[in-house]
Protein backbone atom coordinates (compact mmCIF):
# COMPACT_ATOMS: atom_id res chain seq x y z
CA UNK A 1 0.00 0.00 0.00
CA UNK A 2 1.03 3.47 -0.44
CA UNK A 3 2.59 5.38 1.98
CA UNK A 4 0.14 7.57 3.84
CA UNK A 5 -0.23 10.98 2.53
CA UNK A 6 0.72 13.50 5.30
CA UNK A 7 1.50 16.96 5.43
CA UNK A 8 2.71 18.88 8.68
CA UNK A 9 2.28 22.40 9.75
CA UNK A 10 6.47 22.63 9.62
CA UNK A 11 7.17 20.36 7.06
CA UNK A 12 4.55 21.47 4.26
CA UNK A 13 7.23 21.50 2.01
CA UNK A 14 9.26 19.27 1.49
CA UNK A 15 6.79 16.39 2.29
CA UNK A 16 4.84 17.88 -0.56
CA UNK A 17 7.37 17.66 -2.88
CA UNK A 18 8.40 14.02 -1.42
CA UNK A 19 4.78 12.84 -2.98
CA UNK A 20 5.00 15.15 -5.83
CA UNK A 21 7.89 12.84 -6.77
CA UNK A 22 5.72 9.60 -5.51
CA UNK A 23 3.19 10.17 -7.66
CA UNK A 24 4.98 11.24 -10.97
CA UNK A 25 5.90 7.77 -10.04
CA UNK A 26 3.15 5.62 -10.10
CA UNK A 27 1.48 7.61 -12.98
CA UNK A 28 3.46 6.58 -15.93
CA UNK A 29 2.38 7.20 -19.03
CA UNK A 30 3.23 3.78 -20.12
CA UNK A 31 -0.68 2.70 -19.10
CA UNK A 32 -2.26 1.51 -22.38
CA UNK A 33 -5.80 1.28 -20.52
CA UNK A 34 -8.33 3.60 -18.99
CA UNK A 35 -8.29 1.62 -15.93
CA UNK A 36 -4.80 0.03 -14.78
CA UNK A 37 -4.62 -1.42 -10.87
CA UNK A 38 -1.19 -0.73 -9.98
CA UNK A 39 1.22 -2.79 -7.70
CA UNK A 40 0.52 -0.11 -5.08
CA UNK A 41 -3.17 -0.53 -5.25
CA UNK A 42 -3.54 2.85 -7.19
CA UNK A 43 -6.75 2.42 -9.47
CA UNK A 44 -5.84 5.17 -12.75
CA UNK A 45 -9.18 6.29 -14.79
CA UNK A 46 -8.45 8.47 -17.70
CA UNK A 47 -11.33 9.80 -19.16
CA UNK A 48 -10.40 10.30 -22.89
CA UNK A 49 -10.26 6.61 -22.85
CA UNK A 50 -13.21 5.95 -21.51
CA UNK A 51 -16.07 4.06 -23.67
CA UNK A 52 -19.46 4.95 -23.84
CA UNK A 53 -22.45 2.71 -22.77
CA UNK A 54 -25.46 3.27 -24.65
CA UNK A 55 -27.10 0.23 -24.03
CA UNK A 56 -26.55 -0.14 -20.05
CA UNK A 57 -29.66 -1.37 -17.94
CA UNK A 58 -30.31 -0.93 -14.14
CA UNK A 59 -31.54 -4.58 -14.00
CA UNK A 60 -27.92 -5.93 -14.59
CA UNK A 61 -26.87 -4.71 -10.94
CA UNK A 62 -30.28 -4.46 -9.15
CA UNK A 63 -32.83 -6.67 -8.86
CA UNK A 64 -35.32 -4.87 -7.22
CA UNK A 65 -36.75 -1.48 -5.93
CA UNK A 66 -38.93 -0.87 -2.91
CA UNK A 67 -40.78 2.65 -1.77
CA UNK A 68 -39.66 3.58 1.52
CA UNK A 69 -42.22 6.42 2.74
CA UNK A 70 -40.79 8.32 5.64
CA UNK A 71 -43.60 8.80 8.16
CA UNK A 72 -45.25 12.15 8.44
CA UNK A 73 -46.74 13.54 11.77
CA UNK A 74 -45.88 17.34 13.81
CA UNK A 75 -42.91 15.72 15.00
CA UNK A 76 -40.75 14.70 11.41
CA UNK A 77 -41.95 17.17 9.01
CA UNK A 78 -39.22 17.13 6.46
CA UNK A 79 -38.97 19.58 3.45
CA UNK A 80 -36.26 18.63 1.71
CA UNK A 81 -33.25 15.68 2.19
CA UNK A 82 -29.88 16.62 2.24
CA UNK A 83 -28.16 13.69 3.48
CA UNK A 84 -29.08 10.12 4.15
CA UNK A 85 -27.05 7.46 6.38
CA UNK A 86 -27.85 4.24 7.39
CA UNK A 87 -27.03 2.22 10.19
CA UNK A 88 -28.25 -1.33 11.57
CA UNK A 89 -32.39 -1.03 11.70
CA UNK A 90 -32.56 2.69 11.56
CA UNK A 91 -32.03 5.38 8.62
CA UNK A 92 -31.05 9.21 9.92
CA UNK A 93 -32.45 11.58 7.85
CA UNK A 94 -30.59 15.31 7.69
CA UNK A 95 -32.92 18.16 6.02
CA UNK A 96 -30.44 21.07 6.36
CA UNK A 97 -32.69 23.84 4.69
CA UNK A 98 -35.96 23.69 5.43
CA UNK A 99 -36.54 21.92 8.78
CA UNK A 100 -33.23 21.78 9.63
CA UNK A 101 -33.12 19.15 11.80
CA UNK A 102 -31.70 15.49 11.64
CA UNK A 103 -34.70 12.82 11.91
CA UNK A 104 -34.09 9.26 12.66
CA UNK A 105 -36.27 6.42 11.45
CA UNK A 106 -36.73 2.53 11.15
CA UNK A 107 -35.83 0.81 7.83
CA UNK A 108 -39.92 0.53 7.16
CA UNK A 109 -39.95 4.22 7.58
CA UNK A 110 -41.69 4.92 10.72
CA UNK A 111 -40.79 8.02 12.42
CA UNK A 112 -39.14 7.16 15.70
CA UNK A 113 -37.42 10.24 17.39
CA UNK A 114 -34.71 13.79 16.09
CA UNK A 115 -31.47 13.74 17.00
CA UNK A 116 -30.87 16.89 18.96
CA UNK A 117 -33.10 20.35 18.43
CA UNK A 118 -32.98 23.16 15.99
CA UNK A 119 -32.68 26.25 18.13
CA UNK A 120 -30.27 28.40 19.66
CA UNK A 121 -29.78 26.63 22.91
CA UNK A 122 -26.38 25.49 24.23
CA UNK A 123 -27.39 21.82 23.14
CA UNK A 124 -29.12 22.97 20.38
CA UNK A 125 -27.80 23.23 16.17
CA UNK A 126 -29.09 26.03 14.07
CA UNK A 127 -28.16 25.17 10.62
CA UNK A 128 -26.92 21.09 10.99
CA UNK A 129 -24.78 21.10 7.32
CA UNK A 130 -23.68 17.54 8.11
CA UNK A 131 -23.18 14.36 10.38
CA UNK A 132 -21.17 11.35 10.94
CA UNK A 133 -22.13 8.16 13.32
CA UNK A 134 -19.55 6.48 15.56
CA UNK A 135 -20.80 3.12 15.51
CA UNK A 136 -18.17 1.51 17.88
CA UNK A 137 -19.22 4.33 20.66
CA UNK A 138 -23.10 4.50 19.66
CA UNK A 139 -22.79 8.15 19.37
CA UNK A 140 -23.74 11.18 16.58
CA UNK A 141 -22.28 14.27 15.59
CA UNK A 142 -24.00 16.82 14.36
CA UNK A 143 -21.99 19.84 12.42
CA UNK A 144 -23.62 23.03 13.30
CA UNK A 145 -22.37 25.34 9.88
CA UNK A 146 -23.63 28.83 11.67
CA UNK A 147 -21.81 28.45 15.34
CA UNK A 148 -18.82 26.40 13.52
CA UNK A 149 -19.34 23.59 16.58
CA UNK A 150 -19.90 19.62 16.21
CA UNK A 151 -22.31 18.45 18.85
CA UNK A 152 -22.42 14.73 20.03
CA UNK A 153 -25.73 12.91 20.73
CA UNK A 154 -26.56 9.40 22.23
CA UNK A 155 -27.67 7.05 19.20
CA UNK A 156 -30.27 4.99 20.93
CA UNK A 157 -31.89 7.67 22.95
CA UNK A 158 -31.10 11.37 21.07
CA UNK A 159 -29.68 12.56 24.73
CA UNK A 160 -26.79 15.81 24.38
CA UNK A 161 -23.18 14.67 25.53
CA UNK A 162 -21.00 17.33 24.34
CA UNK A 163 -20.15 20.37 21.65
CA UNK A 164 -16.74 20.91 20.42
CA UNK A 165 -16.24 24.59 19.16
CA UNK A 166 -13.80 24.56 16.28
CA UNK A 167 -10.83 26.65 15.77
CA UNK A 168 -11.01 26.67 12.00
CA UNK A 169 -14.15 26.37 9.22
CA UNK A 170 -15.55 22.89 8.86
CA UNK A 171 -18.83 22.11 6.01
CA UNK A 172 -18.23 18.23 6.46
CA UNK A 173 -17.37 15.69 8.80
CA UNK A 174 -16.32 11.87 9.07
CA UNK A 175 -15.52 9.62 12.16
CA UNK A 176 -14.15 6.39 11.42
CA UNK A 177 -11.93 4.23 13.75
CA UNK A 178 -11.68 6.45 16.60
CA UNK A 179 -10.83 9.93 14.36
CA UNK A 180 -12.74 12.82 13.10
CA UNK A 181 -12.11 13.88 10.07
CA UNK A 182 -13.20 16.74 7.81
CA UNK A 183 -12.72 19.05 5.21
CA UNK A 184 -10.15 21.95 4.99
CA UNK A 185 -11.67 25.02 4.07
CA UNK A 186 -9.99 28.28 2.94
CA UNK A 187 -11.37 31.63 1.92
CA UNK A 188 -8.70 32.75 -0.44
CA UNK A 189 -6.63 30.17 -2.94
CA UNK A 190 -2.89 29.34 -1.91
CA UNK A 191 -0.59 26.92 -2.62
CA UNK A 192 0.06 26.39 0.70
CA UNK A 193 -3.76 25.64 1.48
CA UNK A 194 -4.62 21.73 1.86
CA UNK A 195 -8.18 19.34 1.34
CA UNK A 196 -8.41 16.97 4.54
CA UNK A 197 -7.98 17.51 8.27
CA UNK A 198 -8.34 15.61 11.64
CA UNK A 199 -9.95 17.74 14.50
CA UNK A 200 -9.16 16.67 18.39
CA UNK A 201 -12.71 16.28 19.93
CA UNK A 202 -10.94 18.12 23.19
CA UNK A 203 -9.87 20.57 22.16
CA UNK A 204 -11.89 21.40 17.95
CA UNK A 205 -8.44 22.04 17.05
CA UNK A 206 -6.53 20.80 14.50
CA UNK A 207 -4.61 17.51 14.99
CA UNK A 208 -3.34 16.39 11.94
CA UNK A 209 -3.60 17.87 8.17
CA UNK A 210 -3.50 15.83 4.26
CA UNK A 211 -3.45 16.51 0.86
CA UNK A 212 -1.98 19.56 -0.51
CA UNK A 213 -4.40 21.70 -3.01
CA UNK A 214 -0.90 21.87 -5.84
CA UNK A 215 -0.94 18.00 -5.56
CA UNK A 216 -4.22 16.71 -5.37
CA UNK A 217 -6.40 19.27 -6.51
CA UNK A 218 -5.25 21.58 -9.31
CA UNK A 219 -3.89 24.36 -7.09
CA UNK A 220 -8.14 25.03 -6.12
CA UNK A 221 -8.75 25.42 -2.70
CA UNK A 222 -12.54 26.13 -3.09
CA UNK A 223 -15.43 27.66 -5.59
CA UNK A 224 -18.51 29.89 -4.54
CA UNK A 225 -20.36 26.50 -4.95
CA UNK A 226 -20.69 24.36 -2.05
CA UNK A 227 -20.30 20.51 -2.79
CA UNK A 228 -22.09 18.61 -0.02
CA UNK A 229 -21.18 14.80 1.06
CA UNK A 230 -17.21 14.47 0.37
CA UNK A 231 -16.91 11.65 2.36
CA UNK A 232 -18.13 8.10 0.56
CA UNK A 233 -17.72 4.64 1.67
CA UNK A 234 -16.05 1.67 0.36
CA UNK A 235 -17.76 -2.11 0.40
CA UNK A 236 -15.76 -3.10 3.14
CA UNK A 237 -16.88 0.10 5.02
CA UNK A 238 -14.08 2.58 4.72
CA UNK A 239 -14.35 5.49 3.85
CA UNK A 240 -12.76 7.51 0.93
CA UNK A 241 -12.88 11.31 0.08
CA UNK A 242 -12.96 13.35 -2.80
CA UNK A 243 -13.44 17.47 -3.29
CA UNK A 244 -14.14 19.21 -6.53
CA UNK A 245 -11.27 19.28 -9.14
CA UNK A 246 -9.41 16.91 -7.09
CA UNK A 247 -7.39 14.68 -8.99
CA UNK A 248 -7.22 11.79 -6.49
CA UNK A 249 -10.11 9.72 -5.21
CA UNK A 250 -8.74 9.22 -1.46
CA UNK A 251 -8.95 6.11 0.82
CA UNK A 252 -8.54 6.21 4.49
CA UNK A 253 -8.11 3.41 6.76
CA UNK A 254 -7.09 2.34 10.24
CA UNK A 255 -3.57 3.31 9.23
CA UNK A 256 -3.39 5.79 6.61
CA UNK A 257 -4.33 7.91 4.08
CA UNK A 258 -3.63 7.03 0.45
CA UNK A 259 -4.66 7.48 -3.04
CA UNK A 260 -6.86 4.87 -4.19
CA UNK A 261 -7.78 6.17 -7.80
CA UNK A 262 -5.90 8.47 -9.77
CA UNK A 263 -8.17 10.92 -12.35
CA UNK A 264 -6.54 12.09 -15.81
CA UNK A 265 -7.58 13.30 -19.26
CA UNK A 266 -8.23 16.34 -20.70
CA UNK A 267 -11.86 16.59 -20.23
CA UNK A 268 -10.87 16.16 -16.61
CA UNK A 269 -7.75 18.42 -16.12
CA UNK A 270 -8.07 22.33 -16.36
CA UNK A 271 -5.65 24.20 -18.02
CA UNK A 272 -3.60 26.93 -16.33
CA UNK A 273 -6.17 29.74 -17.72
CA UNK A 274 -9.23 27.67 -16.19
CA UNK A 275 -7.57 27.58 -13.23
CA UNK A 276 -7.39 31.54 -12.38
CA UNK A 277 -10.21 31.94 -14.28
CA UNK A 278 -12.07 29.67 -11.32
CA UNK A 279 -10.33 31.33 -8.74
CA UNK A 280 -10.92 34.69 -9.29
CA UNK A 281 -14.42 33.82 -10.53
CA UNK A 282 -14.88 32.55 -7.04
CA UNK A 283 -13.62 35.89 -5.16
CA UNK A 284 -16.75 37.56 -6.86
CA UNK A 285 -18.87 34.67 -5.68
CA UNK A 286 -19.51 33.49 -9.39
CA UNK A 287 -17.53 30.32 -10.01
CA UNK A 288 -20.46 28.41 -11.27
CA UNK A 289 -20.99 29.91 -14.21
CA UNK A 290 -17.10 29.44 -14.94
CA UNK A 291 -17.46 26.17 -13.90
CA UNK A 292 -20.54 25.38 -16.38
CA UNK A 293 -18.63 26.98 -19.54
CA UNK A 294 -15.84 25.11 -19.03
CA UNK A 295 -17.34 21.58 -19.16
CA UNK A 296 -15.26 19.17 -17.41
CA UNK A 297 -15.70 16.43 -15.20
CA UNK A 298 -14.83 17.96 -11.72
CA UNK A 299 -17.30 16.46 -8.94
CA UNK A 300 -18.13 12.88 -7.17
CA UNK A 301 -21.57 12.72 -6.00
CA UNK A 302 -21.77 8.98 -5.81
CA UNK A 303 -19.93 5.97 -5.03
CA UNK A 304 -20.85 2.89 -5.09
CA UNK A 305 -18.48 -0.44 -4.98
CA UNK A 306 -19.89 -4.00 -5.73
CA UNK A 307 -17.40 -6.72 -6.38
CA UNK A 308 -15.29 -5.97 -9.40
CA UNK A 309 -17.43 -2.69 -9.92
CA UNK A 310 -17.23 0.92 -9.45
CA UNK A 311 -19.94 3.16 -10.19
CA UNK A 312 -19.68 6.78 -9.69
CA UNK A 313 -22.01 10.32 -10.36
CA UNK A 314 -19.91 12.73 -12.01
CA UNK A 315 -20.43 16.19 -12.90
CA UNK A 316 -19.39 17.54 -15.99
CA UNK A 317 -20.17 21.22 -16.18
CA UNK A 318 -23.32 20.73 -14.24
CA UNK A 319 -24.73 17.78 -16.04
CA UNK A 320 -24.92 14.83 -14.24
CA UNK A 321 -22.46 11.80 -16.28
CA UNK A 322 -22.76 8.24 -14.56
CA UNK A 323 -19.31 6.12 -15.16
CA UNK A 324 -19.21 2.37 -14.40
CA UNK A 325 -15.40 0.53 -14.01
CA UNK A 326 -15.08 -2.86 -14.29
CA UNK A 327 -11.45 -3.02 -11.81
CA UNK A 328 -10.57 -6.62 -13.42
CA UNK A 329 -11.63 -5.61 -17.12
CA UNK A 330 -9.57 -2.56 -17.04
CA UNK A 331 -12.63 -1.20 -18.73
CA UNK A 332 -14.36 2.19 -18.00
CA UNK A 333 -17.80 3.59 -19.50
CA UNK A 334 -19.92 6.76 -19.62
CA UNK A 335 -23.35 5.25 -19.29
CA UNK A 336 -25.11 7.95 -21.74
CA UNK A 337 -27.96 7.07 -21.36
CA UNK A 338 -28.70 5.27 -18.94
CA UNK A 339 -31.78 3.27 -18.63
CA UNK A 340 -33.53 2.57 -15.15
CA UNK A 341 -35.53 -0.82 -16.27
CA UNK A 342 -36.04 -1.67 -12.82
CA UNK A 343 -38.31 1.02 -11.21
CA UNK A 344 -39.45 1.70 -14.83
CA UNK A 345 -42.00 -0.15 -17.08
CA UNK A 346 -41.00 1.96 -20.09
CA UNK A 347 -37.82 4.55 -21.09
CA UNK A 348 -39.22 7.69 -20.43
CA UNK A 349 -38.03 11.22 -19.53
CA UNK A 350 -38.31 11.08 -15.22
CA UNK A 351 -36.77 13.07 -12.30
CA UNK A 352 -33.73 11.43 -11.47
CA UNK A 353 -33.68 10.26 -7.60
CA UNK A 354 -30.93 11.59 -5.69
CA UNK A 355 -27.95 8.95 -4.53
CA UNK A 356 -27.16 8.87 -1.03
CA UNK A 357 -25.84 5.87 0.53
CA UNK A 358 -25.45 2.36 0.05
CA UNK A 359 -25.31 -1.03 2.03
CA UNK A 360 -24.35 -4.59 1.71
CA UNK A 361 -27.96 -5.12 0.16
CA UNK A 362 -28.41 -2.19 -1.86
CA UNK A 363 -28.58 1.36 -2.36
CA UNK A 364 -30.62 4.14 -1.14
CA UNK A 365 -31.79 6.91 -3.09
CA UNK A 366 -34.42 9.59 -2.19
CA UNK A 367 -36.50 12.18 -4.13
CA UNK A 368 -37.69 15.33 -2.85
CA UNK A 369 -40.76 17.17 -2.52
CA UNK A 370 -40.34 18.99 -6.07
CA UNK A 371 -40.71 15.80 -7.78
CA UNK A 372 -42.77 13.61 -5.62
CA UNK A 373 -45.91 14.48 -7.73
CA UNK A 374 -44.53 13.41 -10.93
CA UNK A 375 -44.03 10.03 -9.78
CA UNK A 376 -47.05 9.45 -7.80
CA UNK A 377 -48.77 10.05 -11.64
CA UNK A 378 -46.03 7.56 -12.89
CA UNK A 379 -47.87 5.11 -10.73
CA UNK A 380 -51.16 5.58 -10.43
CA UNK A 381 -50.72 6.22 -14.76
CA UNK A 382 -48.66 2.37 -14.93
CA UNK A 383 -45.43 3.19 -15.67
CA UNK A 384 -43.51 2.21 -12.49
CA UNK A 385 -42.84 -1.77 -12.51
CA UNK A 386 -45.52 -3.72 -11.10
CA UNK A 387 -42.88 -5.46 -8.81
CA UNK A 388 -41.96 -2.46 -7.38
CA UNK A 389 -42.64 -2.59 -3.46
CA UNK A 390 -44.91 -0.57 -1.23
CA UNK A 391 -46.08 0.62 -5.01
CA UNK A 392 -49.59 1.11 -3.42
CA UNK A 393 -48.36 3.34 -0.29
CA UNK A 394 -46.91 5.54 -3.23
CA UNK A 395 -49.72 5.99 -4.86
CA UNK A 396 -51.36 6.82 -1.71
CA UNK A 397 -49.35 9.26 -0.16
CA UNK A 398 -51.33 12.72 0.84
CA UNK A 399 -50.02 15.51 -0.61
CA UNK A 400 -48.34 17.54 1.90
CA UNK A 401 -46.46 13.92 2.83
CA UNK A 402 -42.50 14.13 3.54
CA UNK A 403 -39.95 12.82 0.52
CA UNK A 404 -39.61 9.12 0.35
CA UNK A 405 -36.83 6.88 -0.13
CA UNK A 406 -36.18 4.41 -2.84
CA UNK A 407 -34.15 1.07 -1.95
CA UNK A 408 -32.27 -0.76 -4.80
CA UNK A 409 -31.57 -4.12 -3.92
CA UNK A 410 -28.33 -5.54 -5.30
CA UNK A 411 -28.14 -8.66 -7.54
CA UNK A 412 -26.86 -11.75 -5.91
Amino acid sequence: MMKPIYTSKIGIYAVVILFLSILCLSCSPRSKNPLESKKNGIYVFDFDKAKTKPDFLYSSIYKRVSVIPLETNQFSLIGSISKIRVFDNYIFVLDSYDAKTLFLFDREGNFIRKIGNNGQGPREYIEPSDFTIDIEGKTVYVLDDTKQRILRYDLTTGSFIKAIDLEEEVRNIEYFDGKLYADANFRQNTDNNYLLRVIDESSGKEQSRYLNVRAFSQGISNTSRVQKNLFHFRENGNPVFVRQFMSHVVGIDRDSIFSLIELKGKDFFLTSDEVDEIKSASLIRNSSEVISRINKYHSIGGFIEKGDLILMDFEKGFSLQKLLIHKKKNEMYVLEPFNDDVLFKIDVPYPIPTYSCYDKGGVYYYVNTHSMSEYQTFAKEGVLSSDLVRLEDLKNLEEDANPFIFYYEFKD
